[in-house]
């Protein structure tokens, strides 16, 4: 009987927060009108500046040092090794080979 009212307390607890919850939300149309404007401003605003696109000579240099990439050469595409060629090739090679290009280093996989 003791459990029976226990688990009936807790059903009307998340029933309540449930409905307090659900009125939470904000509706989907404004209901009162944009304020009209008092007084033009006296100069017009400064247009924000543009954040320019990176480029390869934005990065950091690390001077050629070595890098330790741990691989587990298990997920093709993502890291492997050639059966044919016995080469370590994949999508995580590709990619860290291209970031030691861009930021001078030296990638070291090894297999973990």
């Amino acid at each position: 009987m003791r459990n029976r009212r226990f688990a009936t307390l807790i059903a009307v607890i998340i029933f309540a927060i449930m409905i307090a919850a659900s009125g939470c939300g904000g509706s989907a149309t404004p209901t009162e009108a944009p304020l009209a404007p008092t007084a033009a401003p006296e100069q017009p605003p400064e247009e924000p500046e543009t954040p320019e696109e990176p480029t390869h000579g934005d990065f950091p240099n690390l001077g050629g040092i070595e890098v330790t990439v741990a691989v587990e050469n298990a997920y093709p595409p993502f890291n492997s090794i050639d059966e044919a060629s016995g080469e370590a090739v994949g999508w995580d090679y590709d990619t860290v080979r291209e970031i030691c290009d861009r930021i001078n280093c030296t990638p070291v996989f090894k297999e973990a």
